[in-house]
């Protein structure tokens, strides 16, 4: 049995796990619908090489715009099942799942006068640089809400027999994120400077959960009790993720 002031390492595997697969399926996202429009694309594990030779305005934005609008579509079908479901042994993947796919839509909005997907479909759209700053606001503060809710609701999640403050916050949260980060950017390389970059730079938002956990930790009781200690299923989840980086570093092309 876990002891009250024993810290478990499986939630950091799993955060890695949801994101090491939400990443490359935000890039196949691109691809697929450039595919859709009948143009080609390489995939790769964090990015994806369009070829634009043939492409129009339009087409530029869509391919734009799929990545982090159906990474959002992913995160809250992955949401909707974390909160639906009764099994603890897959409960903890989709809770991760759901914050990465959700993240990665809301972090693009945050990115529009900097950056990234939305960046490149508000230039290709002609925005004007107010309205860019406007979406950047909202995403900013859409993200910063989320991310705190999400402080709220790792107060319903304990281990068996482990209910103390320290071990939730460090097991579920801040081991996670500085170790479970790190494990991605190791298992993603190699990469551009640039990227890893914006792995580590984009990982920061995970400081609002553990503020928000610490500011409501005596407003939320425990519902939700996670095993400790990893299954067949977690096991697979992680080692399929790590695969899957890593066959993508090479390429995958999408042609007709």
């Amino acid at each position: 049995m876990l002891q009250a002031n024993k810290i478990s390492f499986k939630p950091t595997l799993l955060f890695f796990s949801a994101n090491a697969l939400s990443y490359p399926l935000h890039e196949m996202f691109h691809a697929l619908m450039a595919y859709f429009l009948n143009v080609n694309s390489t995939l790769y594990h964090f990015y994806v090489n369009i070829d634009h030779t043939n492409t129009s305005v339009y087409d530029k934005i869509l391919i734009a715009a799929a990545g982090p609008v159906l990474s959002l579509a992913f995160g809250l079908v992955f949401w909707v099942a974390y909160k639906k479901s009764k099994n603890s042994s897959y409960k903890l993947f989709m809770f991760y799942a759901a914050i990465t796919g959700i993240s990665i839509f809301s972090g693009n909005v945050f990115s529009t006068v900097f950056g990234g997907d939305f960046h490149t479909a508000a230039t290709l759209l002609q925005f004007p640089y107010w309205l860019q700053l406007f979406a950047t606001l909202t995403g900013l503060i859409f993200l910063s809400v989320f991310m705190y809710r999400i402080g709220k609701e790792v107060l319903f999640l304990s281990f068996i027999n482990a209910t103390t403050f320290k071990v939730v916050i460090l097991s579920f949260l801040v081991i996670p994120w500085i170790l479970g980060t790190l494990l991605l950017v190791l298992s993603f390389l190699p990469l551009p400077s640039f990227l890893i970059t914006g792995m580590i730079s984009s990982s920061i938002f995970w400081i609002i959960p553990i503020v928000s956990a610490v500011l409501n930790r005596r407003k939320v009781k425990t519902l939700e009790y996670i095993s400790p200690t990893l299954n067949y299923v977690d096991i697979i989840l992680v080692l399929f993720s790590f695969l899957i980086v890593r066959a993508l570093i090479f390429g995958v092309s999408f042609v007709h």
